[in-house]
């Protein structure tokens, strides 16, 4: 062979070398942009999940609200209904009291 042709031959190797490096490199590239891209997706998806997570348990933080709400609601009617009852009871006890009394007091005109 003569000096150009090896001259020619180391320039198509270093050519060669050069292109299998730049696909190589490119094909890096493209692996990264690939595992970047799928980090996002999956770093989404984990935010979407949380998003709906938080909405769930908000909704049930309303509901419980609502529900104490009405059980405190509750309470305060049974309470006015006990007290009620309570004060009818009485009532009662002070009727029989007075006409316990009243019968003592006619008792004590006629003797």
């Amino acid at each position: 062979r003569s000096l150009a042709e090896l001259k020619a031959q180391k320039k198509r190797d270093a050519a060669h070398k050069a292109q299998a490096a730049a696909q190589a490199d490119g094909d890096r590239a493209m692996y990264l942009q690939k595992s970047a891209v799928k980090l996002i997706d999956e770093g989404w998806s984990q935010h979407e999940a949380a998003e709906a997570s938080l909405a769930a348990a908000q909704a049930k933080e309303m509901r419980a609200k609502a529900q104490l709400s009405e059980a405190n609601k509750l309470e305060g009617i049974a309470k006015a209904y006990k007290a009620k009852a309570f004060a009818q009871k009485l009532k009662k006890i002070a009727a029989t009291f007075s006409q316990a009394a009243a019968e003592k007091a006619a008792a004590g005109k006629k003797a």
